[in-house]
């Protein structure tokens, strides 16, 4: 198909829209990073509570919010590879 509008002509519109093909293994591949992301900001967040620069409040409230965020990218993942094996999310809620 023959471009209709100019941006279409541009190489670095092309390659963009090659960028956003990626195969389902390879948007897994970026949410599993993601993931990972979050789980060191938990991490993190214990870090700070033991230095006693963060309450423990805070804390909770930060793990819920990324809990929420691990949860949706955990979706994310699934509607991208439905053969892969998964966490069992329960040995991840302690204390729900």
């Amino acid at each position: 198909m023959s471009p209709v509008f100019e941006h279409e002509k541009l190489n670095v519109y092309q390659r963009s829209l090659d960028f956003v093909e990626f195969t389902g293994k390879d948007r897994c591949r970026f949410f599993d990073i993601a993931r990972g992301s979050a789980l060191e900001c938990a991490a993190a967040l214990d870090v700070l509570v033991r230095r006693k620069q963060l309450d423990q409040d805070q804390s909770d409230s930060g793990k819920q919010i990324l809990k929420e965020i691990v949860s949706m990218i955990v979706g994310l993942i699934r509607s991208q590879d439905g053969g892969r094996a998964y966490e069992d999310q329960a040995a991840n809620n302690e204390d729900d």
